[in-house]
């Protein structure tokens, strides 16, 4: 069974690696329980991977997004089922890392409105026909992200007017 860490004591023993700033195997391991700090050594001491806290880093997704898109600088395959979960994680990987769609995470945010506009505008560009009935039906008024929609993608409205989903 690891050994669990508190947060002060895993700050000073990065403190510590920083000073060092070389890779030191017996900080490593401590460093490797937990994945914020995982991340920290990666990221700013090592420069790179560090394939030790990856397991760790890989079961918090906001963490494995950040591993991705800050030290990987790339997919990371391994971890697209975890941030596919997450509908946060899944704009961010596809913006910041894919810089496209994320098509295993649209499951994820097509019942959510204000992320399957934004996802459509900013990754798809284009309509997403397979949310655009949740779009406008949970929309109470034309002011929130469903006018958002409709101002990128005027053509959207006499559709759904046709489907019965707004009203003129």
């Amino acid at each position: 069974m690891k050994k669990k860490y508190s947060k002060n004591s895993l700050n000073e023993i990065y403190e510590a690696a920083e000073k060092i700033n070389r890779r030191e195997p017996r900080l490593e391991e401590i460093l490797a329980t937990d994945p914020f700090f995982s991340f920290l050594y990666a990221k700013n001491i090592l420069r790179g991977r560090f394939e030790q806290g990856e397991a760790t880093i890989a079961g918090h997704s906001s963490w494995a997004y950040q591993y991705c898109h800050c030290v990987i600088k790339g997919r990371w395959p391994q971890i697209e089922a975890t941030l596919a979960k997450c509908p946060t994680q899944v704009c961010l990987y596809a913006g910041n890392v894919i810089r496209g769609r994320f098509i295993e995470g649209e499951k994820t945010i097509m019942q959510l409105p204000c992320y399957a506009v934004d996802y459509a505008i900013r990754h798809m560009k284009s309509r997403w026909l397979e949310a655009e009935e949740y779009i406008a039906k949970s929309m109470s008024n034309k002011a929130d992200s469903c006018g958002k929609y409709l101002k990128f993608f005027p053509e959207a409205k006499a559709d759904w007017i046709a489907r019965g989903w707004i009203t003129s």
